[in-house]
């Protein structure tokens, strides 16, 4: 069963059907890649559940093919972007190219995800993670794209003198799990394979002193950050989800302690202009502002460089008290660090638009998943 919504049909550019795979769901979409500057607007979306894929897959393909009924068909798809849960294989050079790795989520390990769309482009179809679509989406339309104005057409980047906006936009998403991609005007970086940030270790002891008896959910680490600040390790710890837990409890305090670790780390390894904050958790009031406290008093004002993270930020230093259910979380350093740690300008369609976003790459010269 879909849920679909339609807009009228814009412009004559190329069509890009867009897959944004989660934990919860998989969203596809039609857009056109006709506007320079401006974020590719869905035409038509279907959600699927995520179940099984040998359910959810053919059901997802079956209803992005039949939004493509108003505009040609199937065959009139010029390109598809796939912004999947990871771990995802990326490397084209590999045998099990495009297949989930090894993941938590019963029986998705080893499904051919990148097989199961790529037949509707086979010469364009490009494949990375959903927060690296997220970031590339917020890069070029979203948090960073106010900066210069840039965006980007099917065939490439445009921007001020037609040199994209430069810098780089990290976004995490804070959800089923916990991961972060790193985006510039190039795509998305990535190594030998993709980034998986959401397991990093983290300190668990707190500023106050007090160490967290929790001893994590992750599979394979226990207490990484994944582990200790998930949704379903929230659940598991309290029973309830962050935003339902009683005035007065220190819960956000605490998942916010794990969640600086994690930016401060994306600050010292990427310097990115922007952090984008995503995920079903950081909809929990008040959460954001003590992300940004928490990352100020361990930054404790280094670097000196930046254009939002240099001198003039005021980081609230060593004696800044962040710490505690008592810490004022609105001080000067989160106010300084709010137009740094920020929640996703394009809001839930993040991650199609950033599916969208690396279909358009596939078509132009920057191939997204080459070897």
């Amino acid at each position: 069963m879909t849920e679909t919504d339609g807009m009228e049909k814009q412009g004559a550019g190329p069509l890009i059907a867009g897959v944004e795979a989660g934990g919860t769901k998989i969203v596809v979409g039609l857009a056109r890649m006709d506007r320079a500057g401006e974020v590719p607007v869905p035409l038509e979306r279907a959600v699927v559940p995520t179940g099984t894929p040998g359910t959810s897959l053919p059901a997802a393909r079956e209803a992005l093919t039949a939004l493509t009924a108003r505009y040609g068909g199937p065959a009139a798809i010029a390109a598809v972007g796939i912004a999947s849960f990871g771990p995802v294989i990326l490397d084209r050079t590999r045998a099990d190219f495009g297949r989930i790795g090894r993941t938590p989520k019963p029986h998705w390990q080893g499904t051919d995800i990148y097989g199961a769309f790529s037949m509707l482009a086979p010469e364009a179809t490009a494949l990375d993670t959903d927060v690296a679509g997220a970031a590339l989406a917020e890069h070029f339309w979203g948090a960073s794209s106010a900066m210069t104005g840039s965006g980007m057409t099917g065939s490439g980047i445009t921007g001020s003198g037609n040199e994209g906006r430069g810098g780089l936009t990290a976004y995490v998403t804070v959800g089923t799990g916990i991961g972060a991609g790193v985006a510039g005007d190039a795509g998305p970086l990535k190594g030998a394979g993709h980034y998986e940030m959401g397991h990093i270790p983290v300190t668990r002891d707190r500023r106050d002193g007090r160490r967290d008896p929790y001893p994590g959910l992750c599979p394979f680490h226990r207490d990484c950050l994944e582990g200790m600040a998930c949704g379903p390790a929230i659940l598991d710890r309290w029973g309830m989800p962050l935003s339902d837990l009683p005035a007065g409890h220190d819960g956000a305090d605490l998942i916010a302690h794990y969640l600086g670790q994690l930016a401060v780390t994306l600050v010292y390894v990427h310097a990115p202009d922007r952090l984008v904050f995503g995920g079903g958790v950081m909809k929990t009031p008040g959460l954001i502002a003590r992300v940004r406290g928490e990352t100020a008093a361990r930054l404790g004002g280094y670097p000196a460089g930046g254009p939002l993270i240099g001198p003039d930020a005021n980081w609230a230093g060593p004696d800044a008290n962040w710490a505690g259910p008592g810490a004022d979380w609105t001080g000067p350093g989160a106010n300084n660090l709010a137009g740094y740690i920020v929640a996703p300008a394009l809001g839930d369609d993040a991650g199609l638009i950033g599916a969208f976003a690396l279909g358009a790459f596939a078509l132009g010269a920057f191939a997204l998943g080459a070897a």
